[in-house]
C-alpha cells in the first residue's frame, strides 16, 4: 500500500524535525533522484504553516518523528490531517502523535544510546522507499529495465 501510494502521488512531502531531519532530509533527496517531485519541508525562518499549505489532497505527507518527538512534525502531520491528503507515518510506535490517522504507519526501531539515536534502520527504510518507487516505475540501471531484473535468474544478474 506505501508503494501504491507513492506512486499515485502528484508530489512528495517530507517532514522531519529535531533527530529525524537527516532522515526527512535524505529521503526528499531520495525520491527526487528516482524522478520524482519531493519537497523537504524544513520550517525554516518559522515557514512550516506556509510550506505545509501548498501541499494538495493530490499529494503525499511523509512524517518522520521518534521520541522526543518534534513539535513541528506533529503540527504539520496535523495540518495535513484537515487537508485529507495521505499521511505515510515513519516513526516508532503506533502510538505516536503522527500515528494516528496515517494511511501506512512504518514502525522503526532504531539503537538508542544517552539520548542518541542510530537512524540506521531509518536510512535503510527511505532508502528502500526511493528505490523501490524507481522498480516500480521501471527506471534503468546500467541499460537494465528495473522491471526485467524480476525475470532474470540472479546468477546471471551477479555476473554480468
Amino acid at each position: 500500500m506505501t508503494i501504491a501510494l507513492l506512486q499515485e502521488a502528484r508530489t512528495f512531502f517530507v517532514v522531519g524535525m529535531g533527530r529525524s531531519f537527516p532522515m526527512a532530509a535524505y529521503l526528499s533527496y531520495a525520491l527526487s533522484r528516482v524522478g520524482r517531485s519531493a519537497v523537504h519541508i524544513s520550517g525554516l525562518g518559522g515557514s512550516l504553516r506556509e510550506q505545509v499549505s501548498a501541499l494538495h489532497s493530490d499529494d503525499v505527507l511523509i512524517a518522520v518523528s521518534f521520541p522526543p518527538y518534534a513539535q513541528g512534525t506533529v503540527d504539520a502531520y496535523e495540518q495535513v490531517v484537515t487537508i485529507g491528503a495521505p499521511i505515510i507515518a515513519i516513526t516508532d510506535s503506533i502510538i505516536s502523535p503522527i500515528g494516528p490517522k496515517a494511511s501506512v504507519l512504518i514502525e522503526v526501531n532504531d539503537a538508542e544510546l544517552l539520548g542518541f539515536r542510530s537512524l540506521t534502520a531509518a536510512f535503510c527504510i527511505a532508502q528502500t522507499l526511493a528505490m523501490e518507487l524507481a522498480f516500480r516505475d521501471g527506471q534503468t540501471l546500467n541499460g537494465r529495465n528495473y522491471d526485467a531484473l524480476n525475470n532474470i535468474d540472479s546468477r546471471a544478474w551477479l555476473d554480468s
